[in-house]
């Protein structure tokens, strides 16, 4: 892991000059998501549990990403994405916060400004919980697995210095143990 951020901090910083210029070679953006995570296995049971008991829940989340240009319509994309789960009932709380760092490609097929990625993905999702009156629990778990995102960009192709975006994603991490997270999320971004 040390050597994968090592490498994104490199990237970043040699091709920081090039950001400061108007070029087709790098490009990048930020949004918000809102999503809805499934997760599946022995050490989700309490969450599960705690799902079916309240109403209160408030799902929130950022996304971002890198594309280097390798053809026309074809782009290495590398980002960083989270999901923040607040669910509460009274004094009892079932929060998770999730986060994924990712690299694969992104690829325009000819249809305007519609677009699919394809990409790795490693992260983390801790999660905080106190379940009936019961002390605080903390636990935490790494994973990887697959994001798989279909998005339009609505000024593709056009001279435009922010373009706006729509999009979705699917995203699959195995935890370990035959514990599973699903996770559906949509999003707004602006791409410079």
């Amino acid at each position: 892991m040390k050597k994968l951020l090592a490498i994104l901090f490199t990237i970043i910083l040699y091709s920081s000059p090039i950001f400061a210029q108007e070029s087709d070679l790098f490009s990048w953006d930020i949004g918000i998501s809102t999503g809805i995570p499934f997760h599946y296995g022995e050490s989700n049971s309490n969450i599960s549990n705690f799902d079916a008991n309240t109403l209160n829940r408030v799902l929130a989340g950022t996304t971002s990403n890198i594309y280097i240009k390798i053809a026309d319509t074809a782009f290495v994309n590398l980002g960083i994405d989270s999901l923040f789960d607040f669910k509460w009932n009274a004094s009892d709380y079932a929060n998770s916060i999730d986060y994924t760092f990712f690299g694969g490609v992104k690829i325009y097929p000819g249809l305007g400004g519609l677009n699919f990625s394809i990409t790795y993905c490693f992260g983390n999702r801790s999660d905080f919980l106190k379940i009936d009156g019961e002390k605080d629990i903390f636990q935490h778990s790494w994973g990887n697995g697959a994001r798989f995102s279909l998005e339009y960009d609505f000024n593709y192709l056009k001279e435009a210095n922010i373009k706006p975006i729509v999009g979705g994603y699917y995203r699959f991490i195995p935890r370990g143990n035959y514990v599973y997270d699903h996770i559906l999320c949509a999003y707004v971004a602006l791409k410079f």
